[in-house]
């Protein structure tokens, strides 16, 4: 299985949240996606070979890890793992987060943006 998405999902602070991706598979054999444990407030759609993760985050928090797994149903034994850096934007009155400046640099725990 192969993810097509971007590695960096930037959630809103109290707003609906949406990363989407793509899981595609060389053989063309049926495919599945779990997200490891989805968060409260959180839901996984699929259409065809597009996910849509939408999640409404009311507190901040770095204690989280966000990673989608794909398996091959045609071989169960073909797993594949990608994780996804959360970064935190809990700006108001009309700021805007910028990447500059992250808070924590490791990709399975949230980073919490600068206005």
């Amino acid at each position: 299985p192969i993810f097509r998405g971007d590695t960096t999902f930037v959630v809103n602070i109290g707003q609906v949240s949406v990363y989407q991706f793509s899981v595609e598979d060389a053989s063309s054999s049926s495919m599945v996606g779990v997200v490891g444990g989805i968060p409260s407030g959180a839901t996984l759609t699929r259409y065809q070979e597009t996910y849509r993760f939408s999640w409404i985050l009311n507190s901040p928090s770095q204690n989280i890890s966000l990673i989608f797994y794909a398996t091959d149903l045609k071989n169960k034994l073909i797993t594949t793992q990608y994780a996804v850096q959360v970064q935190l934007c809990n700006c108001q009155n009309g700021r805007v987060c910028t990447s500059n400046g992250l808070v924590g640099s490791n990709i399975t725990t949230a980073v919490i943006l600068n206005c």
